[in-house]
């Protein structure tokens, strides 16, 4: 029989011994999670800073450029060019290149970007600028094309890091070529391709931190619950006639999951099974239709529906972006125009000066995105179609 002392082998604390150890190991966790979230925000900042700042660089230098080859009636052909290959690189993002890895995206959008800066500062030839406009615009679209996707396995929080570098290398653009307008003279085409030249040098470096930001900073696990699960999705299946909801599922994770669940049937068997269910499914989640064994014509019903419910959900804000850039690229050009009629050597180049303000205000309003939200953006469409017509009418009266 145990003596008395018995039960007092083990230490008074010893139903503690977890607690104690549990919350030492939980707020080690948090600590690195802390870490990681820090690094992500401010490499999808420096993202958006570095994929923006060529071609802010660009856009403020768009006077110059043309002025450097006596080309001066051109201005509008710079931004043409610059947005010329946009809609050409988004395609190929969006339909051939879904499967190539991020990592390989940010790379090949790496050396598009080094080429079109290069190209711009020891161009020798109006043509060869076009060419190297042409890839810093394909860089700067690639470039937003690839984060937005990426964004889309973060926490909401990383957009407003991302935007605000965004905003910020459009303001820091315009700095720097003010800067360097005030150090070199434009007084005539060497000075301004010696200006070009040195201003597109000067942001070469922000190649390099692409490539760290994208591929080192960004860490894409931080513990969030980003995106339902493909078990989640089964389980608890979110009616398509909400438009928060996904547009596509991943078909592929969803049969993984279902034969994962039961073990003892084939692939081919659950097809079956749920072929059988087809009609009443297809009615109640269209991802249901795309899957593989699924009839062709319900596939394709299927797929026109996502395009409608896709449709529904942008036109109204697709339609304001597009008279919103209408009236942003209609309004540099009639400064441009204005600006023949002033003193442009000036320090600093009043078309610079021009550029410099409009990016403090797209700074501005990014940055501002976590504040406060409009959710009436017709208001500004009509702002802006305003400002586009006083501009008009002022480059007018200059002729």
């Amino acid at each position: 029989m145990p003596g008395p002392s018995a039960e007092f082998i083990m230490p008074e604390n010893a139903d503690n011994i977890g607690e104690e150890t549990q919350p030492a190991a939980h707020v080690e966790r948090s600590e690195v999670q802390a870490c990681i979230i820090n690094r992500t925000l401010i490499g999808f900042f420096l993202l958006g800073l570095c994929t923006q700042l060529p071609y802010a660089i660009m856009n403020t230098a768009a006077n110059t450029i043309v002025g450097s080859f006596n080309e001066s009636s051109f201005v509008a052909t710079v931004y043409g060019a610059g947005n010329g290959a946009t809609v050409v690189v988004k395609n190929v993002n969006a339909f051939l290149l879904f499967r190539v890895s991020y990592g390989v995206r940010f790379l090949a959008n790496s050396a598009i970007m080094l080429s079109g800066i290069s190209g711009l500062a020891f161009s020798g030839s109006f043509a060869l600028a076009i060419i190297s406009i042409v890839l810093v615009g394909a860089s700067h679209a690639f470039g937003e094309n690839i984060a937005l996707g990426y964004l889309s396995r973060f926490d909401s929080q990383n957009v407003a890091a991302w935007a605000s570098g965004y905003g910020l290398a459009g303001l820091l653009g315009a700095v720097l070529y003010v800067l360097f307008g005030c150090l070199i003279s434009e007084e005539y085409s060497q000075d301004m391709r010696n200006l070009d030249k040195w201003a597109f040098i000067s942001v070469v470096p922000a190649v390099v931190v692409y490539l760290v930001a994208s591929l080192h900073l960004i860490k894409e696990h931080c513990g969030f619950p980003q995106q339902r699960t493909s078990t989640q999705r089964l389980l608890n299946p979110i009616s398509t006639d909400n438009e928060a909801t996904p547009l596509l599922e991943n078909t592929t994770d969803i049969l993984r999951v279902q034969h994962e669940s039961h073990p003892g049937e084939t692939p081919s068997a659950l097809n079956n099974d749920l072929s059988s269910n087809e009609e009443t499914n297809c009615d109640r989640n269209e991802s249901i239709c795309m899957l593989p064994h699924a009839p062709p014509t319900k596939k394709i019903k299927a797929f026109l529906l996502q395009i409608k419910r896709c449709f529904k959900l942008v036109v109204w804000l697709a339609f304001n972006l597009a008279i919103v850039q209408f009236c942003s690229y209609n309004i540099r050009v009639s400064a441009a125009k204005a600006v023949k009629k002033q003193n442009g050597t000036k320090c600093p180049e009043l078309y610079a000066s021009l550029q410099l303000c409009f990016q403090a205000g797209v700074f501005a309003s990014q940055s501002s995105l976590p504040i406060h939200k409009i959710k009436r953006v017709g208001l500004l469409t009509a702002v802006m179609t305003i400002n586009m017509l006083l501009w008009v009418i002022n480059d007018w009266d200059y002729h």
